[in-house]
Parts: C-alpha cells; structure tokens; sequence
C-alpha cells in the first residue's frame, strides 16, 4: 500500500462572531486560501485529481456544492472535479482522510483537502430551513428515547462505557513537546522552531500527494523550492 504525505497545509485564523471576516463570502474566503496553498508549493492545480472540502451547514453562501464553487471562484482549472462532504464538525478531516485514502488506495495521486465555515453569515442550524421538515423521524425517536446528545456528552458516554481515561487515549504533554521540537528541527534546522503557516483569513487546506510523486512535486514548484515545511515520505509495499 502507497503512504500518503501532507505536501503542504494553509490555514486562516479563526475569527468569532460579528467580527472581522463577517463581510467575506464563504466563497471567496475558501478561494483566497486556495490560491495561497498553491503559490506557496508551486504546484501545478490542473494535475490536481479531486478537490474535497468539508462543510456543515451547506445552505444558502455555502449550499450547491461549495467546495466546487470555492475552486472556480479561486480561478484554478475547471476540469478538476470537486466535491463536499458534512461529518458534522469533523468535516474538513473527513475530506483530508477522503483525500489520504484516494491516494493510498492508488485511486488518486494528488488531492487537495479543505474545510470552510463562516457561522456569522450561516448560523449553525440555518440547514435545519423553515417550513421544511424536520430532518429525525419517529422511527429515530423510537430508537433513542432520551434524545440524541452533542459530540461532548458522547464522548463522555463513550469514556464511560469503555472505562476509557483521558490518560490513556492523550499523549503525555512531555511527548507532545518532543514531537513538536522534533517537527521543527525537521522543518527549519537552523531555527530549530517550525513557522507560522496561516494567512489572514479562515478556513483550512491540505494538498495530500503520493509519497512516490515527492520528486514530481518539486519539479512542479519551480526546481523544489517549496515554501516551508512539507511532510513527505517513501512509498511502501505490504
């Protein structure tokens, strides 16, 4: 099986309620940091294989597919198929797993993973409509009695049931800082700390590849001067 390596990752700041990203379409937010993940990795976009993005509430700015809209909006090619996916609030990385396993499989070589949400301009809920219809039947009713509750509380179901510590299911914080030193010895061995990779905007993308093609990539970014930290590794066979 092929190992499927992050080339690249963008991401915006997170921003609150009202504030200063509450004017920009999810749209163009979504294109802005689009094109920003391909100029920093010089990647050609029309060798890109699928475009996934990962979105809740996909009504209204974020309804008919806003991964696809998001794309054509960011003026890259438009042969490139895209798609939208919803897991709820771990949708973007559900579409970067869609994307990892694209290329694992030998389906797909290059993919580009992303998620979008303004929830100032589509509140959460707003997919729920008005005079619609209500999306849980009676049946689901019947099978649930108490009603269904939010991730949180299922996690703690979850923990319960299993007898699951947090001890046992999070790294020790000390591991965690060596993994993070570790990353950034990597990336900058000079500066021995990893660099910001965000721009001033919100959403986030990952450009997923095949280990085999890292060769491929540089060529496509200008005689390998990818800008900043890519993981990459070496193709495997089991």
């Amino acid at each position: 099986m092929r190992e499927a390596v992050i080339v690249e990752a963008v991401r915006t700041p997170l921003g609150k309620r009202g504030g200063a990203l509450k004017d920009v379409h999810p749209v163009d937010l979504l294109a802005k940091a689009l094109n920003e993940l391909f100029a920093r990795t010089g990647v050609d976009p029309s060798i890109v294989n699928d475009n996934i993005t990962g979105c809740v509430s996909q009504v209204g700015e974020q309804s008919i597919n806003v991964g696809r809209n998001g794309w054509l909006a960011a003026g890259l090619p438009d042969h490139v198929p895209s798609t939208t996916v919803d897991r709820q609030c771990g949708s973007s990385q559900q579409a970067a797993h869609f994307a990892a396993q694209a290329v694992m499989s030998g389906a797909m070589d290059l993919v580009v993973a992303s998620g979008v949400e303004s929830m100032t301009r589509i509140p959460m809920g707003a997919s729920l409509g008005s005079g619609l219809g209500f999306p849980f039947t009676q049946s689901i009713a019947d099978r649930y009695p108490g009603g269904l509750v939010p991730q949180g509380i299922s996690a703690e179901i979850i923990a319960g049931r299993w007898g699951l510590v947090r001890e046992d299911v999070e790294p020790p914080i000390g591991d965690v800082r060596d993994a993070q030193r570790r990353g950034a010895d990597i990336a900058h061995p000079r500066a021995g700390r990893r660099e910001p990779r965000h721009l001033r905007l919100r959403a986030a993308h990952h450009a997923i590849g095949q280990a085999g093609g890292r060769e491929r990539l540089r060529e496509s970014a200008r005689a390998g001067d990818v800008d900043g930290p890519a993981i990459h590794g070496h193709s495997t066979t089991h």
